[in-house]
């Protein structure tokens, strides 16, 4: 289930100095924008989360704007469609070469849970039988092109055995546009949330394996290792997944959070995950600055150690084996570059758009082309385009419903025995 920490996502802002501050957020819940306007402090993107988290669910299904005051409190609603921030977004067409098997549409999937920003589980037929799956999708523009860099790397890994495969591409019901895609389900929970599953030796070594294979063979940057991107399987193996920022390992091609941490971004996010994992300690880690400084993991001398470990597996031996991989990628298999890779991976680029007003842009894979001006979903829907329709009603209607069945389920039973 969604947390409130991640129902809220800031998309964008504007401050007028000594004015007010707006801030265009999403409540990932329902996939509402919304435009909440306040005093200059809003500028703190967390500040306006904060307010918007204790005022959404007093909110009328119409409103699209709101201001709030210094302490959070709502002071006004607007109702003008006008002032809706949601944007149209163009996603890109389904590849031809995909046979029918690969895809499926959004009305064929069941949700089943919110498990974070833009994920949702969701069950599916899948021959005669229904699965469950991880549902990755994109209702912010920001947000496209890394789903579609995403569903390229993971379907080329496919047959890793530390990557959880593309399962199903998922299109809208209307233009047959990719929205997302679909992973299968593994359930445990990530590593992160799990704390009790003892730790194994051989994760190390499908981890490091795993990222020596992607760095050195493919030529492309995890850029986002950390427990809460690994699970272990039912048969106990470790699976490497969320590669929403990865890159090809070039300064010109990388993602603005790996351009900052160099080639080596890695190799160091494993020795971070592996103290991590161990302790529960995560002050050393800085993700979105160039100041985390591996080398007080390295030098530490003793790990104080929270997580089981599975007997026979031996903490100094696996520092041990982490210091001789992390020097030799130092020191001998190093990478500087996608194109030293020994297969360089690469995927087509997202296609471009082909609205009219245009204006130029540089993107993640460093081409020049034409951008579409920002075109809210209200503009689009006057000039009778078609736009992807995400809303939904909040979760705790949705439960709600779910239990009152559920009673008329019990209800239901109780009576036919009671006739028997």
């Amino acid at each position: 289930m969604l947390t409130p920490k991640n129902r809220i996502f800031a998309e964008g802002q504007f401050v007028l100095p000594d004015y007010e501050a707006t801030n265009d957020i999403i409540d990932l819940d329902t996939r509402r924008w919304y435009k909440v306007s306040g005093p200059p402090a809003l500028e703190d993107q967390d500040l306006a989360r904060d307010a918007a988290l204790k005022i959404l669910d007093l909110l009328d299904p119409a409103v699209v704007t709101f201001v709030v005051s210094e302490n959070g409190k709502l002071i006004a609603t607007g109702l003008d469609p006008r002032d809706d921030p949601t944007p149209a977004i163009i996603y890109p067409r389904c590849p031809v070469e995909l046979s029918p098997n690969d895809t499926l549409t959004r009305t064929q999937l069941v949700e089943v849970d919110r498990l974070g920003r833009e994920v949702d589980l969701v069950s599916y037929e899948s021959g005669e039988n229904m699965v469950l799956g991880v549902f990755k999708y994109a209702i912010r523009p920001s947000n496209v092109q890394r789903v579609w860099k995403e569903l390229h790397i993971l379907k080329a890994l496919a047959a890793h055995p530390s990557v959880i495969p593309v399962d199903r591409i998922i299109l809208d019901e209307v233009e047959s546009r990719v929205v997302g895609f679909t992973t299968r389900f593994e359930p445990g929970g990530n590593l992160d949330v799990n704390k009790t599953i003892p730790f194994r030796f051989r994760w190390l070594e499908q981890l490091t394996s795993f990222v020596d294979y992607l760095n050195l063979r493919c030529g492309i940057m995890h850029a986002d290792l950390q427990a809460r991107n690994l699970l272990v399987n039912a048969a106990g193996d470790l699976k490497v997944f969320d590669f929403n920022i990865s890159s090809k390992i070039n300064p010109v091609d990388l993602d603005y959070v790996a351009f900052k941490k160099g080639s080596m971004h890695d190799v160091h996010g494993v020795i971070f995950t592996l103290y991590e994992l161990l302790t529960f300690d995560e002050q050393y880690r800085d993700f979105l600055t160039r100041h985390e400084d591996v080398s007080l993991v390295e030098s530490l001398a003793h790990w104080p150690i929270k997580r089981p470990i599975e007997p026979g597996t031996d903490v100094a031996a696996c520092r041990r084996f982490l210091e001789r991989w992390v020097e030799d990628r130092r020191t001998k298999r190093t990478i500087q570059n996608h194109s030293d890779a020994t297969e360089p991976l690469d995927w087509p680029p997202l296609p471009i758009p082909e609205p009219e007003d245009r204006g130029p842009f540089q993107d993640q894979d460093s081409r020049w082309w034409q951008k579409p001006s920002y075109q809210t979903r209200y503009s689009a829907l006057r000039e009778g385009k078609y736009v992807v329709p995400w809303e939904r009603p909040p979760q705790s209607d949705v439960d709600a419903r779910r239990a009152e069945r559920h009673q008329e389920v019990v209800a239901g039973s109780a009576r036919s025995e009671l006739k028997e």
